[in-house]
């Protein structure tokens, strides 16, 4: 747990170091702008981020299912090797699933001059295209079905499994298997929740402010409140902090 717990760590650090000094530069400037590449580099960055992040917290849920359903096989299922080619697997798909298509279908730009964001966002970008808006929308439907819709399907296959077996077990013992996934349930529900309004929201009167306002949240304070919610619901270091 801890260890992809590390690898979230990671993608958070590089998710808000991707977007806050690009951030406090514009609101510290007078000339607000950005090159093409370094535009391009932002969003293909975000994409794959953002993917990653998506399917980590799916693998998450299994290694809870695997820790509570399935205790006496943990050690196996969840081996350091498996660990290490999980996450690598993770990557790969993420840049083949969510960056490969749209380097490889290059879309044209007609206002490339005026992104009404504070960052290279898919969506903002969606509206400078040159393409039926209908075909555009549909591209984003289909990426957010596989970044967030399945990976959060995944995870309440995951959870069912979970309370299923965790009913069946003494009482008792009830509090401490549920305490062990409060706090992943907390950061998915922050961070699906805020990506689920954003894109499948994703039609043709959206309200780009409305946006900016939930972007500023997954990107900035779901980041830092991730360690805040595993940290306090460790023993040791509420201990501490008594």
């Amino acid at each position: 747990m801890y260890f992809f717990l590390c690898i979230l760590s990671f993608l958070d650090l590089c998710n808000s170091s991707l977007v806050m000094p690009r951030l406090l530069w514009d609101l510290f400037s007078i000339r607000r702008s950005i090159s093409l590449g370094a535009c391009a580099i932002q969003l293909y960055m975000i994409l794959l981020l953002g993917g990653y992040e998506c399917l980590l917290l799916a693998i998450m849920a299994y290694d809870r299912y695997a820790a509570i359903c399935r205790p006496l096989h943990y050690p196996r299922l969840m081996r350091w090797s498996m660990c290490y080619r999980l996450i690598a697997i993770l990557w790969i798909l993420s840049f083949f699933i969510f960056v490969f298509p749209s380097l490889a279908l290059p879309v044209p730009l007609c206002y490339p001059n005026q992104i009404q964001h504070f960052m290279c966002e898919i969506l903002a970008i969606r509206k400078m295209t040159c393409t039926h808006y209908y075909y555009s929308e549909i591209l984003v439907l289909c990426t957010c079905f596989t970044s967030l819709l399945l990976p959060f399907i995944l995870i309440l296959i995951s959870y069912a499994c979970i309370i299923s077996s965790v009913l069946k077990i003494h009482s008792a013992n009830r509090s401490k298997a549920f305490s062990t996934c409060t706090s992943h349930v907390s950061v998915v529900a922050l961070f699906f929740g805020s990506g689920m309004v954003v894109y499948f929201g994703a039609s043709a009167n959206y309200s780009t402010d409305q946006g900016k306002y939930i972007a500023v949240f997954y990107n900035i304070f779901c980041p830092m409140l991730n360690p805040l919610i595993y940290s306090l619901n460790n023993k040791d270091i509420k201990t501490q902090l008594r």
